[in-house]
């Protein structure tokens, strides 16, 4: 039953993998759209309705819906934002080399980019990379949400080459024979694989680039025969992705230097993202236990502190600064942990030792294509582990400040 299911499965995305495999933000704005739709239409509909008796008779509680208003402007802007970064660059339909990829061999891609600046594009220093990943998706029920998990994946850079009709991007990775087909292992879940390319051109105007497309992976792998990825453009990849790298760690966790002393600064905010996101959720949480409360409903305490909880955590994960100072005379390690400049912790490291350093995997987020770890660097000293810095997204970051430190204390 589960090869029938493997076959069938197959059987469908086999033939786009020939003719051209459309992208999964072709149609990635519908859902927020229709989210957005109704969250904005019942807010409307129910403040036109409700609110000037609500207002006359002293019920302000109807202004809840305005949270609805709100959210669902914002779903809608994001959907917005989707399907304009979509049509920036075209359709860019993926093919495969080749067109029946499986395990022990290579899955070779190629798309096209169509963007007016696109010379830009080429001379970018800012490099692009593709990622393939395996993934078990068990799709959820009614109390459980479908869940990701990353079994394997692999990063490469994108070969980019300018033609008439715009840029050529074409990408190659080696599958190991390790791995999982792509079949399906009960009812509810199976092993699918998925490519995401990823770029951020904002610095030469056409904006960030993301794109998704789901693969068939079978179990008799062959080598790729149309794509042939320049040696020498693999090696400068590697050392502008080490460059790039190392510009990015330094955006989070600025590092300077005198006579005296070098120091380490993990600037606030670095999680501005999720902080954001979490201080939205607790906020909404909030409001709608203070709308439950003056209900006389006893969930809406449980609401408020909930909401309460996430809302304060997140700004803390948004505010928390660490500070790190060497002095360069007594080679002593001092560290100050501080939430807005106000100071809460202060630790002494002792003589700064590079063996003493290690990192620490913090964070695991799995998204549908791919899985991003977080790490923090520390300093084991006196029997106690000293943060140097938090939530460095990455491993290779995280190692390339690490690196910096250590180059930095060995002049």
């Amino acid at each position: 039953m589960d090869e029938d299911s493997n076959t069938d499965r197959q059987s469908v995305l086999q033939p786009e993998n020939r003719n051209g495999i459309n992208s999964d933000q072709r149609t990635e704005h519908w859902p927020l759209v229709l989210l957005g739709s109704c969250f904005f239409a019942t807010g409307a509909v129910v403040l036109v309705i409700f609110l000037p008796d609500a207002i006359r008779d002293g019920d302000y509680g109807v202004l809840f819906c305005l949270l609805f208003l709100i959210a669902g402007a914002g779903f809608l802007y994001q959907a917005f934002k989707i399907h304009g970064n979509y049509r920036r660059f075209g359709s860019t339909q993926l093919f495969l080399d080749p067109g029946n990829p499986g395990v022990g061999g290579q899955l070779g891609g190629r798309f096209s980019l169509i963007a007016q600046n696109n010379s830009e594009i080429i001379n970018s220093t800012i490099p692009s990379w593709a990622t393939l990943a395996c993934i078990r998706k068990s799709k959820g029920g009614r109390r459980s949400p479908t869940t990701y998990v990353v079994l394997w994946q692999e990063n490469v850079p994108v070969y980019l080459k300018q033609v008439a009709h715009g840029v050529d991007a074409s990408f190659l990775i080696d599958i190991p024979k390790t791995c999982t087909a792509t079949k399906k292992l009960d009812k509810r879940s199976f092993i699918m694989w998925k490519v995401t390319v990823e770029a951020d051109f904002s610095s030469v105007n056409p904006g960030k680039f993301e794109r998704s497309w789901e693969v068939v992976v079978g179990n008799n792998g062959s080598q790729s025969h149309e794509i042939d990825i320049p040696q020498s453009f693999l090696e400068r990849a590697a050392q502008q992705s080490q460059d790039f790298v190392e510009a990015v760690v330094l955006e989070q966790v600025s590092m300077t230097e005198d006579s005296h002393q070098i120091n380490v600064h993990s600037k606030a905010a670095r999680a501005s993202d999720g902080g954001v996101v979490g201080m939205g959720f607790g906020a909404i949480s909030i409001g709608v236990g203070f709308y439950m409360a003056s209900q006389n409903s006893i969930f809406g305490y449980l609401f408020i502190l909930l909401g309460a909880a996430v809302f304060f955590f997140s700004l803390y994960r948004m505010g928390k600064i660490i500070d790190v100072s060497i002095d360069k005379q007594s080679w002593e390690l001092k560290t100050q942990e501080s939430f807005f400049g106000y100071v809460y912790a202060e630790h002494q490291g002792g003589l700064f030792d590079a063996d003493k350093l290690g990192l620490k995997k913090v964070d695991s987020r799995t998204s549908q294509n791919k899985k991003t770890e977080y790490f923090a660097v520390e300093y084991e000293a006196n029997g106690k582990t000293i943060r140097i810095a938090d939530e460095v997204v990455g491993e290779d970051a995280a190692l390339a400040l690490m690196d910096a430190v250590v180059e930095r204390c060995s002049r």
